[in-house]
């Protein structure tokens, strides 16, 4: 009975150290948030320039309010991991004045549903600036 005890207590160290290995492993698998280079506003629309930081994954730019994903989930919105900036828009000249939470996002798949992102970078408020007057009366 006293071999089996220590022939248990020896094997406790290796335990934790798969263990710890695992943990640590597993550290590794977060992405960073996107790098937003510029969010800014023409009349009805807000478009934001940004890139993926990260060597996979994809990353993304939402409208904080309601998660609609800027660009219209087309593919061309997302940022690879290729260091590329990508330009993308949400509003085509239809969003009214007003303000704006922008957020980014980068995550191991394209969202569905809900966003289950990995890593998001802080709101990022736009003043929306409105249509220009057409000047007819």
């Amino acid at each position: 009975m006293t071999i089996r005890r220590i022939s248990l207590l020896a094997a406790l160290p290796a335990l934790a150290t798969m263990l710890i290995s695992g943990a640590t492993a597993g550290a590794d698998d977060v992405l960073e948030a996107p790098v937003m280079e510029e969010v800014f506003s023409v009349p009805g629309t807000v478009s934001a320039k940004f890139h993926n930081p990260n060597d996979r994954g994809v990353c993304w730019v939402y409208n904080d309010d309601t998660g609609e994903i800027f660009g219209g989930d087309n593919p061309t919105s997302y940022a690879i991991p290729d260091g590329k900036m990508v330009q993308t828009s949400l509003g085509n000249g239809a969003l009214p004045a007003g303000v704006m939470r922008v957020r980014g996002a980068c995550a191991f798949d394209r969202p569905t549903g809900n966003h289950d992102y990995a890593s998001t970078t802080d709101v990022i408020t736009v003043e929306v600036t409105g249509k220009p007057s057409t000047g007819s009366f």
